[in-house]
């Protein structure tokens, strides 16, 4: 499935592609996972909420790999069971021009789907606060609101897919992301969805390229 629609925050389109086999991440209008995007050498940090201790830690989520398996905790990252997600910052380094923001996951069952918003900033300034807790609005301390994410009219169990652009132009230039991620069912303890991949493609960078493991064909944003 392939759904287009505007994001709630901005005008921005967001993209979603679902697979309920597996499709090596190919799906639909959706581009692979790259391994050479802007986020390969940025530093995630955990903001809020804490990692489950069966998953990987935060640096599977740009180390260029995809997981082997519908479930594979260790090749992805997840918040801990019984909570309702977390926060995540990227810090690229510097302020790049972002063309778009890929996100994926894969699970057979209710860790599948992705439901988060995305803000991004340039940094410094009067007012701007770095790594905002949940009980702080990002827009309040000198971040954007880029778009709101939910898979889950695609279906549970499945890759899913999630690319995130401004047709017109791109979603600006910014240093630091920050995703606010929630658990896809909050009535099962067990739900925080399987985070495989996160990509920020520089509009004045190279052309991504497929990750290592089951995606190997190179590719164009």
């Amino acid at each position: 499935a392939l759904i287009t629609a505007p994001a709630c925050f901005a005008a921005v389109h967001v993209e979603t592609g679902f697979s309920g086999t597996d499709k090596g991440f190919k799906l639909g209008a959706v581009p692979p996972p790259s391994r050479n995007d802007a986020a390969t050498s940025a530093t995630f940090s955990l903001v809020d909420g804490q990692r489950d201790g069966n998953g990987g830690a935060l640096t599977v989520l740009n180390d260029g790999r995809v997981p082997y398996e519908q479930d594979e905790p260790a090749r992805n990252f997840f918040f801990q069971n019984g909570s309702n997600g977390g926060r995540i910052e990227v810090d690229l380094g510097k302020a790049v021009s972002i063309k778009s923001i890929h996100t994926f996951s894969w699970h057979p069952r209710a860790r599948g789907p992705q439901v988060y918003k995305v803000y991004a900033a340039k940094g410094g300034g009067t007012g701007f606060t770095d790594a905002p807790k949940r009980n702080t609005d990002p827009a309040s301390c000198g971040w954007k609101p880029i778009a709101a994410v939910d898979t889950r009219k695609n279906g549970q169990g499945g890759q899913h897919a999630v690319s995130i652009s401004d047709p017109g132009t791109n979603l600006g230039e910014f240093r630091y992301l920050l995703f606010d991620i929630k658990s896809p069912d909050t009535k099962d303890p067990q739900a925080n969805t399987f985070l495989s991949e996160i990509d920020v493609v520089d509009a004045n960078g190279p052309a991504p390229e497929g990750v290592a493991g089951k995606i190997v064909k190179s590719h164009t944003a």
